[in-house]
């Protein structure tokens, strides 16, 4: 979450190397580790620049090329060019035009030419044209999201930007072609808690995980694009608010961190919707809530983002079979409450 972090998708083509990316509370505020299947790699050296505020949203440009986070500090979204033979390399200049509170949620579409921002304003979605970097804001909707925006996230196809939000009605999406088109009519059966990351499975589904406590703190609809009619809640709900969501990019299964043991749980995940939820990992995510999960590229392994060390937990993942035993912690560790997990 948002979102949050990557773009799942079942079109998603996995590359020879991938990286693990979490945004944190405290300093340095995003880290990066190799990712193989024997789980973490050294951590890669930080940036050279330092974010001077937490960080709670990271994202990776599907071109291998950039990384962004989103936070709370003086220009809320920075973005760093990155090499996967030398990590993290110059810090791009900051987007001439900004947006009017911290950001939560940060994603690059698929083509990697437009990157979208929720924050925290009265109307909070924005997004930038970026080429070789940040380039004009584009016009905002007409009709803006309700609420601080949270978790953002496109469609595999581009064609479909979604939102969550803080208030009614939680969940927001719009056409995508070169800019925001007319938002699209919001859901018969609305989420029924505040928005606070948002998932695409591939171009036919769309989940949401809200907090507030109110049941079943997650919601998923079909997509076509535009809202279809609520998918019944699975046989087991998350019992805490839900505060990050990811589908598989093989569009298997959908994962939820949530804000009660065990912090993370899976379900299949067809056209039918929700099927019988995983068996919880045997060694669980520490803390008294989980905000953030990701699967990674190639759909084999899971990671939950939590509030106490070790902080990042990872997992192999077999979809019909689940949780496999936890990785190893990394050699380093975070340096505090992970927000958001992204693989690239």
């Amino acid at each position: 979450m948002l979102i949050l972090g990557s773009v799942a998708s079942s079109f998603r083509v996995p590359a020879a190397a991938q990286f693990i990316a979490v945004s944190t509370v405290n300093a340095p505020r995003v880290q990066v580790y190799p990712w193989s299947s024997s789980g973490f790699g050294t951590k890669l050296s930080n940036p050279a620049y330092s974010i001077p505020n937490t960080a709670y949203g990271v994202a990776w440009r599907a071109q291998r090329d950039a990384i962004a986070t989103i936070g709370r500090d003086t220009a809320f979204i920075r973005a760093f060019a990155f090499s996967e033979s030398t990590g993290f390399g110059s810090k791009y200049a900051d987007p001439g035009s900004g947006i009017g509170g911290f950001g939560y949620g940060v994603a690059w579409n698929p083509d990697g030419n437009a990157i979208g921002a929720g924050y925290n304003d009265s109307n909070g979605n924005a997004a930038w044209a970026w080429s070789s970097g940040f380039g004009s804001k584009y016009a905002q909707p007409a009709t803006r999201i309700e609420g601080s925006g949270k978790g953002v996230e496109w469609s595999a196809n581009g064609a479909s930007i979604g939102f969550a939000s803080s208030v009614s009605p939680r969940i927001q999406a719009y056409p995508w072609s070169s800019g925001f088109g007319t938002k699209y009519a919001d859901p018969a059966t609305l989420p029924t808690g505040g928005g606070r990351d948002i998932a695409f499975r591939g171009n036919t589904d769309i989940i949401i995980a809200n907090t507030g406590g109110t049941t079943p703190n997650m919601s998923a609809y079909p997509w076509s694009p535009g809202f279809g009619t609520k998918y019944a809640n699975p046989g087991t709900i998350p019992g805490g608010n839900g505060y990050g969501c990811d589908f598989s990019p093989s569009g298997a299964d959908v994962a939820l961190a949530i804000g009660a043991s065990p912090k993370v749980m899976a379900y299949p995940f067809s056209g039918s919707g929700f099927g019988t939820k995983y068996a919880d990992p045997g060694t669980l995510p520490l803390g008294f809530r989980a905000q953030g999960v990701a699967f990674n590229a190639t759909s084999n392994a899971i990671a939950v983002g939590s509030f106490d060390s070790p902080f990042i937990t990872a997992y192999p993942w077999t979809s019909g079979t689940g949780f496999g035993s936890k990785f190893s912690n990394p050699a380093t560790l975070p340096p505090s409450e992970v927000l958001t997990v992204a693989f690239l």
